[in-house]
């Protein structure tokens, strides 16, 4: 959600908000679309529109049609490059995604949604058009049920208010709030959460909190499964360990000294705290041939796209399903 300061520059903030109509769109918008969804004029928007291009921070297509330039990438990398808590995370999360052959990811609130930092991809689950950069519902999400769980109450309660929960496609979505409250106390208490096909048909993740020197929540990590290959009490019989025991050392190498769980709140903004020495985590599970995998600095590079995919709305074996975009992006993802 953004601020409104006590004093702004018009012009930038409309600059600003014309670059923000690509949060929740992937692709070209038009002066027409941009108009429609900044409510500025045509007129200001085309003198934005001309000047962002000359920045590089956006390109005009042939068809004249805006989309997000190089600038706006190298913006986005910038902010990667800053973060602690990318550069720590990365290759305990690829060891870990080396031994237990799934998908692993790492992901910060954004208001009612989760923001992914990184990601380490299996090929084989249900579908991978997440990258780092993309928003998911925290709602239906395995971190984003455990990141609301540890919010000061006053600002659980504010975005309890404003989650919608018709969104999530699965066949075990919780669709009441008062069934939501009981299942985010529940993930307090035993410091883990999971989403059970809640997202969409098919797929399973548990996920972790992850903590600074003071021991805030500032983020999750999980690991996700396709449905077909483990059920939920196997995933985490098979995952919580490694994966906690992972979560650990992030935590320690940002300086967390004295682990505990429980009255914890999490960082409003996912925070990125200072660093200190880490630990290795335990022996290696079993699994089979190597999976690719990409992360925000891994060898393969992802770009970081501030966009949503569409999750699947159809069981499986039934092709062609409807489908329900979360901002009406129209790329099917899961996570």
């Amino acid at each position: 959600m953004t601020q409104k300061p006590d004093y702004e520059i018009r012009s930038l903030a409309r600059g600003l908000a014309v670059l923000r109509c690509y949060e929740d769109s992937r692709g070209e918008l038009h002066l027409s679309g941009i108009a429609k969804r900044t409510g500025l004029p045509l007129p200001t928007v085309l003198r934005i529109a001309r000047t962002l291009v000359a920045g590089s921070f956006l390109e005009q297509t042939e068809s004249g049609a805006y989309r997000p330039g190089l600038g706006v990438l190298r913006l986005g990398f910038a902010a990667l490059d800053g973060m602690e808590i990318v550069r720590l995370a990365g290759e305990p999360l690829r060891e870990l995604a080396r031994r237990s052959m799934e998908t692993i990811n790492l992901a910060v609130l954004d208001d009612i949604d989760i923001r992914y930092l990184v990601r380490v991809r299996n090929a084989d689950l249900v579908t991978a058009d997440i990258r780092v950069g993309s928003t998911l519902p925290a709602s239906c999400t395995s971190m984003g049920k455990l990141l609301l769980a540890y919010l000061p109450e006053a600002q659980m309660a504010d975005r309890l208010l404003r989650i919608d929960f018709r969104i999530g496609r699965g066949p075990n979505a919780i669709r009441d709030r008062d069934t939501f409250v009981k299942e985010l106390a529940k993930i307090r208490e035993r410091d883990w959460s999971t989403q059970d096909e809640e997202l969409a048909y098919g797929l399973r993740s548990i996920a972790v909190p992850i903590r600074d020197r003071t021991g805030t929540v500032v983020a999750a990590a999980n690991l996700a499964v396709p449905a077909t290959r483990w059920s939920a009490d196997e995933m985490t019989a098979r995952f919580l360990s490694d994966l906690s025991a992972t979560a650990m050392q992030i935590s320690h190498a940002l300086g967390l000294v004295n682990p505990s769980k429980g009255g914890l709140h999490v960082s409003a903004g996912g925070g990125v705290p200072p660093t200190a020495g880490g630990q290795r985590p335990p022996a290696p599970q079993p699994g089979g041939a190597a999976a690719p995998f990409t992360d925000a600095h891994g060898t393969e590079m992802e770009t970081p796209s501030p966009s949503i995919g569409r999750v699947s709305n159809s069981a499986p074996g039934q092709p062609g399903g409807a489908t329900q975009s979360h901002n009406s992006d129209d790329r099917e993802v899961t996570s």
